[in-house]
């Protein structure tokens, strides 16, 4: 059965596990992940050993990993785990361990960048229509915005009017939307940067769930996701039990 078949029934039933919310002492863990790749020089990736490392400790120690969306109905020992900007290596190194488990993530995509090699310390491809569509075909890979093309230190949404980022986003929507035939209501800001203008701009292109980098657990507010930034040589279980 699976997670959400399982609410419903449970909603109709009247049984409903407790919510973390209401469980004193627990918030949900939603972790911020970027490249995986051997680049010693790169700060915000992590090796596939280091990554393999990590999710086999989350799962020694019970966790669950659920989408962004279902963190309203998150339950003890439930985390999320994202992946920003959208590179192939989440196909190769991070998929076959998360798919093996039957645990949820979430990619967020900058449009611009799809299908093209992505701008970072060196240019590395990123996922293109075709993996985007296999992999969420798999019902456990799920996709968020990451803008369409604000990803940048002097172009990104501090800069910008709240009807040009409305644009960007709105822009986003219809990639994605030719793409997956849905609408998208996940969006991670690029650097962590936002303002009350493109919250509101966020809003009005469809986005529910908004992702910050401000370092800390998921408390019930959507529209100001706090993340726990993984990256090379960190003290993941002291940044899990932070």
């Amino acid at each position: 059965m699976k997670r959400r078949d399982f609410l419903k029934i449970a909603a109709i039933t009247g049984f409903m596990p407790i919510s973390v919310f209401a469980a004193r002492g627990y918030q949900v863990p939603v972790l911020m992940y970027h490249d995986i790749n051997e680049d010693k020089k790169d700060h915000f990736s992590v090796s596939p050993k280091i990554f393999d490392h990590q999710m086999k400790w989350l799962k020694y120690k019970g966790y669950n990993a659920i989408p962004v969306t279902e963190l309203s109905n998150a339950m003890e020992g439930d985390i999320v785990i994202t992946f920003d900007d959208g590179f192939k290596s989440f196909k190769e190194y991070a998929a076959p361990l998360l798919l093996d488990y039957k645990w949820h993530a979430t990619i967020n995509l900058v449009g611009k960048w799809i299908g093209q090699d992505i701008p970072d310390i060196k240019l590395r491809p990123g996922l293109n229509k075709e993996e985007i569509k296999q992999l969420h075909a798999t019902e456990f890979v799920h996709f968020g915005c990451h803008t369409y093309n604000l990803h940048s230190l002097k172009r990104n949404v501090e800069h910008m009017k709240e009807k040009q980022i409305l644009n960007d986003l709105l822009k986003f929507q219809t990639v994605y939307r030719d793409i997956l035939g849905e609408v998208c209501h996940v969006l991670a800001w690029p650097f962590g940067k936002y303002t009350p203008a493109s919250v509101r701009a966020a809003n009005m292109a469809g986005f529910e769930y908004l992702l910050t980098s401000h370092p800390g657990k998921y408390t019930g507010k959507n529209n100001r996701i706090k993340r726990l930034e993984i990256v090379k040589n960190c003290d993941f279980s002291g940044t899990m039990n932070a």
